[in-house]
């Protein structure tokens, strides 16, 4: 898939997890709401200090934002946020166990 459209698909699903728009990002972040606009129709892709300031902002990993995944590193993250750490472990050993 087009790295275009996968950073236009994971952004577009962090802005609406985050409930900002693109607006309330161009100005959190110091970037243009055109060239905000542009990476969400898949016109053009951010620089590298432009990724980094997202994924800095929604708190993810650059993967989050530029590669393709099935769970979204952010979901996983979100979901172990809540968990106490008896819990995390029992994730943990889960996961292990099922490698």
């Amino acid at each position: 898939m087009n790295r275009n459209i996968i950073l236009k698909d994971n952004l577009t699903k962090l802005l609406a997890k985050f409930e900002i728009n693109q607006k309330q990002l161009a100005h959190e972040i110091g970037i243009s709401e055109m060239s905000i606009s542009n990476w969400l129709n898949g016109r053009s892709y951010p620089n590298t200090p432009s990724l980094i300031k997202i994924a800095d902002y929604f708190g993810v990993a650059l993967d989050s934002l530029t590669q393709q995944s099935d769970t979204p590193d952010y979901e996983l993250q979100s979901i172990l946020s809540v968990l106490s750490p008896t819990e995390k472990r029992k994730v943990i050993n889960f996961v292990k166990n099922c490698l």
